[in-house]
């Protein structure tokens, strides 16, 4: 019992050291970029050795993706809740609207994500492909309540296509810095012919 106690607060003691780090990292990659910043300016601005930092990270790629899988937490539920009952033309876009006010929180920081991803682990990259299906599959339920003579084939295959096209748009919003309304917004004319494609007769 003891042992167990003990073994909790370690790691409850290692997760608000990430965490301190998590945090001092906002604000350096931002004022520093990726290339720019150092593990050094890292454990400064958190307050602890290099050597801490390396006990707790492989390298500043793998605190980014630390970093980003938190940031993305929270989006989850909201997401799911909304592609439940979402459907049609208008709730995609609600729903792709929503999806880039959590990726804008921090515009600088997920500019820097989607610059470096190549340097990601092939760990890193299979959660990356998950948080993707995730993402197609919030998709697929609006686009399915929105098309229901659209096959499941068909289906998966757009909500692939949202997700480039939704890239896209998250790059040209990261560099124009416009509102999550306006990036979804601009989104909409090729929205409307992939849609269109879907209703299409076999």
């Amino acid at each position: 019992m003891k042992g167990q106690a003990a073994r909790n607060q370690q790691r409850a003691k290692r997760e608000a050291s990430r965490a301190r780090v998590r945090q001092a990292a906002v604000g350096v990659f931002q004022e520093f970029g990726f290339e720019g910043t150092t593990m050094k300016m890292l454990a400064e601005r958190a307050g602890m050795s290099v050597g801490m930092i390396y006990q707790l990270y492989e390298g500043k790629a793998d605190l980014l993706l630390d970093m980003i899988s938190g940031h993305n937490a929270s989006q989850w539920e909201a997401l799911g809740a909304l592609a439940q009952r979402a459907a049609g033309f208008d709730g995609l876009v609600h729903l792709l609207a929503l999806s880039y006010g959590f990726d804008l929180r921090i515009p600088a920081l997920t500019g820097i994500v989607v610059a470096q991803s190549w340097l990601w682990s092939s760990e890193h990259e299979n959660q990356n492909r998950q948080d993707v299906a995730r993402f197609c599959k919030m998709v697929g339920q609006v686009l399915g309540r929105g098309h229901p003579n659209a096959t499941p084939t068909a289906i998966e295959a757009a909500s692939q296509v949202v997700y480039d096209i939704y890239v896209r748009g998250l790059r040209a919003a990261i560099f124009d810095q416009a509102t999550p309304e306006a990036c979804a917004a601009r989104l909409r004319p090729m929205l409307a012919v992939l849609l269109r494609g879907l209703d299409a007769p076999g």
